[in-house]
């Protein structure tokens, strides 16, 4: 992968601080032991201890601070996330944001073995573009995200809305499943039927770059 190299520590850097931040925010009474872990332990670490602090949070019962499509500013500009079925959105600064991806039933599921509102992933997003919604040359890019190239494990982009339409505006989005399923989503997506493992090395969540639902109400999937 390319890009400024002197730029990847400090992504990581911080994908380790909103790690232990989404660590803390799933559970009811984490201790420092707990961020301590997040912040030292590889991705599939961090989302097993997320998923055993899991357990009381559903759509009906969401950590302060979550919605379904908050404001988000880059740049000196303001963006709506877009509403995404089951997922919510904690904003942070300079455009980052943590979330929560549930399972949902309309329009479509995204687990074929989980029940409604049951927490599937923590979702990490920075800030930045897939020009030409070329997957594979924006993760090649280093002028993909504020400090290049997206980091490893970030399997997704989706754009965000504008005034004037986000255009190549959005998010470069990391998947923590927190459990095991097996994949539904929309019709004709390329993960129908993938077995998703906290465990595994694939990726998590489609790799693909989509614009925000307002510009693809289809949500028609697929790479370039």
């Amino acid at each position: 992968m390319s890009g400024d190299t002197g730029s990847q520590p400090r992504h990581r850097h911080r994908i380790g601080l909103v790690l232990a931040l989404a660590v803390l925010l799933v559970g009811a009474a984490c201790g420092n032991d707990d961020e301590k872990a997040a912040q030292e332990e590889p991705e599939q670490k961090t989302a097993q201890l997320a998923t055993e602090k899991a357990g009381g949070i559903s759509e009906d019962k969401l950590p302060p601070g979550f919605e379904p499509a908050p404001m988000v500013t880059i740049d000196g500009q303001q963006f709506k996330m877009d509403t995404i079925p089951g997922h919510y959105w904690k904003a942070l600064d300079n455009g980052y944001a943590v979330g929560l991806h549930f399972q949902s039933e309309q329009p479509f599921k995204w687990a074929q073995d989980a029940g409604d509102n049951e927490l599937l992933y923590l979702v990490y997003a920075i800030p930045g573009t897939c020009k030409g919604l070329n997957f594979t040359a924006g993760l090649k890019s280093a002028e993909s995200t504020p400090g290049g190239a997206p980091p490893p494990r970030f399997d997704h982009w989706h754009g965000l809305l504008g005034d004037k339409g986000a255009g190549e505006k959005g998010h470069w989005l990391m998947h923590l499943p927190v459990r095991d399923f097996t994949f539904a989503g929309m019709a004709g997506n390329p993960f129908d039927g993938k077995k998703i493992s906290i465990t595994n090395n694939d990726p998590w969540f489609m790799p693909v770059c989509e614009p925000a639902m307002a510009e693809n109400p289809a949500m028609q999937m697929g790479t370039k």
